[in-house]
C-alpha cells in the first residue's frame, strides 16, 4: 500500500521550500505532495514586503 504524504508550507514559504524533504520522503517510499497557497506564499509575502506586520495581515485574510 502507497502512503501518502501532504507537506503544506508555513506562512510566507513555498512548496519548493520542502523539496529535500519531499525527496528524502520519496527515497522512503512515500508518495509526496507539496500543496501551494496562493495569498499567503513566498510571493504574497514579498509583494507585501516581508515585514511582521504584513505576515499577520496575510495569515488573517486581511
Amino acid at each position: 500500500m502507497l502512503q501518502v504524504l501532504l507537506y503544506s508550507h508555513g506562512l510566507g514559504g513555498s512548496r519548493d521550500g520542502g523539496a529535500v524533504w519531499g525527496q528524502a520522503w520519496a527515497d522512503a517510499g512515500f508518495l509526496v505532495v507539496h500543496l501551494q497557497h496562493p495569498g499567503s506564499d513566498t510571493d504574497a509575502a514579498r509583494a507585501a514586503g516581508l515585514n511582521r506586520a504584513a505576515l499577520r495581515s496575510l495569515g488573517s485574510g486581511e
